[in-house]
Formats: C-alpha cells, structure tokens, sequence
C-alpha cells in the first residue's frame, strides 16, 4: 500500500494539486484541495511538514517520471537518429552511460628510447667488415650521437 492510499481525500487533493503545479503557491493547492480559506496560509505550511504528505509527493512524482518516460525515450532516438543534430554525440554518450557502457576515449602516449654503443666495438666491426669486403660495412655510421643500421 502506498502513502497516497493512506491520505484522507483532501490531502490526496492537494498532493495532486501539488504535483500537476509543480510545486507552485502551496496556499493554492491547498485551496483547490477544499480546505477552509480562513486559515489556508497555515495549513498549506502545515501539510508541506507532514511526512506522509511530502513521501506520497515524492511517490506521485515517481509516478508522473514514469509516464513521462516513453516521451524521453522518443527524444532521445531523434537525437541518436540525426547524425547533423549538435547534440548526437552527448546523446549516444548518455544512452551507452545509462546502459553501464564507459564511454571510449582515445588516448596517445609518446615514449623516448635511448640506446647505447659500445664505440669501440663498432669501429672493430667496421674494420673487420672493410678487411673482409663485407657490404655492411657502409651502412654502419660511427657518429656516437647517431648509430644507424
């Protein structure tokens, strides 16, 4: 059983008054309601304090959500379905969040890899290369800042 079931008609009265206003003029939706005019002001405040008013405020307005969902639906797959539209991409964003689908971010790195040469070595080889007649021996460069194969 919901806390609206368990309102007197009048405070079911001013929570769907309260509700279809949006919260607007409390002392209205408590007049539309049927309570006494004399003393609305108050007793708008009073039924704004009472728990079970203010949790069947909040069932109700889950209710409304509810109904209103379809609606939101429909909205967003115009969205999805316009690739032109300035908002097609946060859509799909918010579709694939509310699914749990993490959005994919493209992310680069950049990483330095610094060798060594054993200089000596390399001029040996060259050497070797030169005295055997080898063709490598051109491509091997003895800058100790550039060694290139």
């Amino acid at each position: 059983m919901s806390t609206y079931d368990q309102l007197t008609d009048k405070q079911k009265a001013f929570v769907g008054a309260f509700v279809a206003r949006g919260g607007v003029n409390h002392a209205e939706c408590a007049r539309l309601a049927g309570y006494a005019e004399s003393d609305i002001r108050n007793t708008a405040y009073r039924l704004m304090r009472d728990p079970k008013i203010l949790q069947a405020i909040r069932e109700e307005c889950e209710n409304a959500d509810r109904g209103l969902l379809p609606l939101a639906r429909a909205a967003l797959q115009r969205l999805i379905e316009n690739p032109a539209h300035k908002d097609h991409f946060a859509a799909i964003k918010f579709l694939c969040g509310c699914l749990g689908i993490s959005p994919v971010t493209k992310s680069e790195s950049k990483r330095t890899v610094e060798h060594t040469a054993n200089l000596p070595a390399l001029v040996e080889l060259k050497m070797l290369a030169q005295q055997l007649k080898l063709g490598p021996a051109q491509m091997i460069e003895l800058n100790p800042e550039k060694v290139e194969w």
